[in-house]
C-alpha cells in the first residue's frame, strides 16, 4: 500500500486520540480513499510508534489499534473523524469495579466476626448491584456511536448481566452452592473473553494483548470455586472417616435393641407413621405445660423461684389469709 508522511510545525502540547481524514472532492475517486491504514509517529524519523489506525477498538481498559475497515464515506469532500479516546460507555462500565468489589472486603470482615447472615446479605447485594450496573452499561453501549460498541460490547454486557443475575439467584436459593457459583462465573467470563477477543481482533484468545479485565476476573473466580470445592471434599471425607467407628458401635447397639424389643419398635414406627398421616396440614399445639394466663400476676414478680413453687405457695397463701399475701412478692424457693 501507499505511504504518506506528514510533518507537524511544532510538537503538540498534549497527547491527542482523535484525527480526521477527508475524501477527495473529484467524482469517481472512491477507489483512492483510505479505508485500511496505520498511523505512526516519530520525533526523529528513525524510531516509529503506532498512534492510530483505521479501526481503534476498546478492549476493557485499553485502546487497541487495528487495521480494520474504516467507515469512510462515499460522498466526495466528506470528513471522517476517527476517535480513539475512551467514551462515556466504556468509562462507566469499567470504572464501577471499586463499588462492586469493595463489598468483598466487607464480607471477609463480617465472616471473621461470625456475622454469617450479614456476610450472605452483602454477597447477594453485590451480585444484584452488579446486575443493575451491567444493565445500565448495555443501554449506554446501544446508544454509543463508537465502532464495536453496539455490535460487541453491548451483547457482552448483556450476557454478563444475565450471568450475574443467575448466579445471584442460585446463591439466594441455595446458600451452600457458593463454590459452584464462583466456578460458573469464572468459566463464563473466560468464555466471554475468548468470544470478545475473536470478534474484535479476528484471532483466538492469547496473552499477547494482556490479561484484560474479564480474563483475570474469570481466572480468579474459577480458582476460588475449584479451591473451595476441593476443601469441602477433603473436609467431608475426613468427617466421614472419623464418624465410621461411632457408626459401627451404634449399629451394633441398635441390632441388640432390635433383637430384644423388635416388636415394640415396629409398633412405635407404625404409631409415628399414623400420627404423621393424620396430622398433615394441621397446626401443632404444645399441651404439656400450663398456660401462662393461668399463673397469678403476683407470681410473675417473683425472683429466683420456679412456676411450680409459685403456684403451690399461692394456694398456701390463699388459705392463710391476708397476712400471708405479702410473702408472695418474694417467695423462698423450695
Amino acid at each position: 500500500g501507499a505511504t504518506m508522511t506528514l510533518t507537524l510545525r511544532e510538537k503538540p502540547a498534549r497527547e491527542f486520540g482523535m484525527f480526521f481524514i477527508e475524501t477527495l472532492s473529484e467524482e469517481g475517486t472512491q477507489g483512492k480513499d483510505s479505508v485500511r491504514f496505520w498511523l505512526e509517529a516519530s520525533n526523529d524519523r528513525e524510531e516509529w510508534s503506532l498512534v492510530g489506525s483505521s479501526m481503534p477498538v476498546q478492549y476493557y481498559h485499553r485502546t487497541i489499534h487495528t487495521n480494520g475497515t474504516a467507515a469512510t464515506p462515499l460522498e466526495r469532500g466528506r470528513i471522517l473523524v476517527i476517535n480513539a479516546t475512551k467514551n462515556f460507555a466504556h468509562m462507566f462500565y469499567h470504572s464501577f469495579g471499586l463499588l462492586v468489589y469493595t463489598p468483598a472486603i466487607c464480607v471477609v470482615i463480617a465472616a471473621m466476626r461470625g456475622k454469617a447472615i450479614l456476610a450472605r446479605n452483602i454477597i447477594l447485594f453485590s451480585y444484584w448491584f452488579q446486575c443493575f450496573l451491567r444493565t445500565l452499561g448495555v443501554i449506554f453501549f446501544l446508544h454509543s456511536q463508537y465502532p464495536g460498541d453496539r455490535e460487541y460490547h453491548a451483547p457482552r454486557a448483556l450476557a454478563s448481566s444475565v450471568n450475574t443475575a443467575l448466579c445471584g439467584l442460585l446463591l439466594q436459593m441455595r446458600e451452600e452452592s457458593f463454590e459452584i457459583v464462583c466456578t460458573i462465573a469464572g468459566v463464563f467470563h473466560i468464555a466471554l473473553q475468548a468470544w470478545l477477543h475473536q470478534a474484535l481482533f479476528g484471532e483466538r484468545l492469547s496473552f499477547a494483548r494482556g490479561l484484560g479485565g474479564g480474563l483475570a476476573y474469570g481466572m480468579i473466580f474459577t480458582l476460588v470455586g475449584v479451591s473451595f470445592t476441593l476443601m469441602r471434599v477433603i473436609v467431608m471425607r475426613k468427617a466421614v472417616a472419623n464418624s465410621l467407628p461411632a457408626k459401627f458401635q451404634f449399629n451394633a447397639a441398635w441390632s441388640k435393641v432390635l433383637e430384644k424389643e423388635g416388636a415394640q419398635v415396629q409398633r412405635l414406627a407404625a404409631l409415628v407413621a399414623h400420627i404423621k398421616t393424620t396430622t398433615v396440614g394441621k397446626k401443632a399445639l404444645q399441651l404439656n405445660r400450663a398456660s401462662r394466663a393461668r399463673v397469678p400476676r403476683t407470681n410473675m414478680l417473683s425472683v429466683g423461684s420456679s412456676w411450680g413453687v409459685d403456684r403451690s405457695m399461692d394456694r398456701q397463701s390463699s388459705l392463710a389469709g391476708p397476712s400471708k399475701s405479702l410473702d408472695m412478692v418474694n417467695p423462698k424457693p423450695s
